[in-house]
């Protein structure tokens, strides 16, 4: 499948599951107190990542993975998910060869643990990517949900929703709840582990329905990798 025709299905698919309100992948969200504009899907590189790799990274390298970038920005993708732990910043700059920087929102993070790292890790990634627009945190505990949910700092928050609870911080009522104060305090939320960390790969068409259907969510990130056929998770 070209790389076209499998984003173009991708697109629809986030509108065929969209409920009564219509949306797609390439809708404009405006993310946060900061209102950072970027599509309604993200293009995700992240799969099993850490150690400096990805499934995505292993399997189609960094032409593989940059023709991704570039495959989701033709369908009106234009929020790029990346990270140090994924090894996916030179990906990143391939692909930007192909695209105008100021046309793409991008993501990453970083695992530093002290100030002397992060200020490092800050310092390098405005080098390599520009100017940082917000900046929030990546949850995997009921504790670090809460905690962001009241910390000021905290302008955007990256949690993991999906109807089943799978790979998830507690369990779905819970979750939403505090995705829901998170939004009352005008934090922006990403959705991510939305097919469960492709566990529910099999229900994707429930998992999309019921990430499109929440209120609390602005928007959401997906892994794709190449397997036989092109696959997304």
């Amino acid at each position: 499948m070209k790389r076209r025709e499998f984003f173009l299905q991708s697109a629809l698919a986030l509108n065929a599951f969209a409920g009564t309100t219509k949306k797609t992948a390439s809708d404009r969200v405006k993310l946060g107190p900061m209102g950072v504009p970027l599509s309604r899907l993200a293009m995700g590189t992240g799969t099993n990542g850490s150690g400096g790799s990805s499934n995505q990274t292993k399997r189609l390298g960094l032409s593989g993975v940059a023709d991704l970038f570039r495959a989701g920005f033709d369908q009106g993708v234009t929020f790029w998910d990346s990270a140090d732990q994924y090894g996916t910043h030179p990906h990143l700059k391939e692909a930007l060869k192909g695209v105008a920087r100021e046309k793409v929102t991008i993501m990453t993070k970083t695992s530093a643990s002290t100030e002397k790292e992060m200020r490092a890790e800050l310092d390098r990634y405005r080098r390599e990517k520009g100017i940082v627009k917000t900046h929030g945190t990546s949850c995997h505990t009921l504790d670090a949900l809460k905690t962001a949910a009241r910390t000021p700092w905290v302008q955007v928050d990256l949690a993991r929703i999906n109807p089943a609870g799978v790979a998830m911080d507690a369990d779905r009522q819970t979750v939403i709840f505090v995705l829901r104060q998170m939004k009352a305090a005008g934090k922006g939320i990403i959705g991510m582990k939305i097919l469960g960390a492709g566990k529910l790969r099999d229900k994707a068409d429930e998992c999309l329905q019921f990430a499109l259907s929440l209120d609390c969510v602005d928007c959401m990130t997906s892994g794709r990798r190449a397997v036989r056929n092109w696959e997304t998770w």
